[in-house]
């Protein structure tokens, strides 16, 4: 069997998308052979048995030549490589799907934003109409989440659709003895003070805010470790500056994963409270929330947000605690929790790192994929794993 992945979000950009699609590409080359095209400005994978192919502004031609330069070089791609599925890696480049000949078959995966809020760029005024379109001429559709899934249907996307739920590093994210104290010099957090941790980028979707105001609210000192950069990042130091509390909270940028590694070992509790937002038509929301696995396969307790696919991503007085978005007297009492009742934040660590492991890692979410690239090989239809 032969895979050709379409995407423009890769390395060196940083940020879940290029975590899912590196991570299963990755784990597919070991049951398929397996091609991955994405922009001219994006790395190679690090596993030399994927074939490379790129396309200049694949995801954001500005005129019509460009687009239907990145068109013909896609088509092109399709046609070295001779590929017997082509997957498009999110909604976005299902624009693309006119140009894939006929006998190919053809699926998407669909996150969220890519969909709801999408950033291709298409000759027509309307790009969600195309992807729309692209998407309901595939064969069949994967999406993260239910969630995921029930946006799709919401904006019309009528091919079977098929939930596999995100996997996670679970041989690299892994509790480690010792290195804790080695993190806090290094971030300038007191030795007995309580950490938490938030791995995001800086977006405003993301609840950051909701974060700093909580810290507020809670009655005794928290430092906060943020690990990510985005847009927000100016807007999040004034804020800091602002806050009084500068001194219990670093803004630690963007790390390497090795560095990562250490930092959720470090912390006390991993926190994350996205919004969901709806304007002008568009959902800016959470597909799904890989960090709170792979805080979780640390052994970590986690807090969430009870909206979107975070409710996914984390079992309430399971894996950790869900709490309102955009209510940081609610977040602060949760901490609060997590920190003074006995046994509460062990028992929420232990419970999400058996659900990582019980969920299997990327070679999971590649075994089901190769399921369905089958079905959809052999012609079947209707939904072939359980949402």
């Amino acid at each position: 069997m032969k895979t050709l992945w379409i995407t423009g979000n890769y390395y060196p950009q940083i940020g879940g998308l290029q975590v899912y699609i590196d991570r299963i590409v990755n784990s597919l080359a070991e049951y398929a052979e397996v091609a991955l095209l994405t922009e001219s400005t994006q790395q190679a994978p690090a596993n030399q048995h994927i074939c490379h192919f790129t396309v200049h502004k694949l995801t954001r031609p500005t005129t019509v030549d460009e687009w239907q330069d990145a068109a013909d070089s896609v088509a092109e791609a399709i046609s070295i490589f001779e590929p017997d599925i082509v997957h498009f890696s999110n909604a976005n480049v299902a624009v693309y799907r006119p140009i894939v000949p006929e006998g190919i078959r053809t699926v998407a995966t669909i996150h969220g934003n890519d969909l709801t809020a999408p950033w291709q760029w298409t000759p027509e005024n309307d790009v969600t109409t195309r992807i729309v379109h692209g998407l309901n001429a595939c064969d069949r559709v994967f999406a993260v989440s239910n969630h995921s899934a029930e946006l799709a249907a919401r904006w019309g996307v009528r091919s079977p659709c098929t939930v596999i739920t995100s996997g996670c590093d679970i041989e690299f994210f892994r509790p480690l003895r010792g290195g804790a104290a080695a993190i806090r010099r290094k971030y300038g957090v007191a030795k007995d003070m309580p950490l938490a941790l938030t791995v995001a980028r800086l977006v405003p979707r993301k609840g950051h805010p909701n974060v700093l105001e909580a810290l507020h609210r809670v009655s005794f000192p928290i430092h906060w470790l943020v690990v990510g950069d985005g847009p927000m990042r100016e807007a999040m130091i004034n804020a800091v500056e602002e806050s009084g509390i500068q001194d219990r909270v670093t803004l630690a940028g963007e790390v390497s994963n090795e560095e990562l590694l250490r930092i959720y070992n470090a912390c006390d509790v991993f926190v994350l409270t996205p919004e969901e937002r709806e304007y002008h038509g568009r959902v800016d929301s959470e597909g799904f929330g890989l960090t709170f696995h792979e805080a979780s396969a640390c052994r970590k307790p986690v807090i969430g947000s009870e909206v979107s696919g975070c409710q996914e991503a984390v079992i309430h007085g399971i894996t950790g605690l869900l709490v309102p978005p955009e209510d940081p007297s609610a977040l602060a009492a949760a901490l609060e929790r997590i920190f003074t009742e006995p046994g509460l934040g062990q028992m929420l660590g232990r419970g999400g790192m058996a659900l990582v492991r019980m969920l299997g890692g990327w070679s999971r979410v590649a075994q089901q994929t190769c399921e369905v690239y089958e079905q959809v090989l052999s012609g079947a239809a209707g939904n072939l794993l359980p949402r």
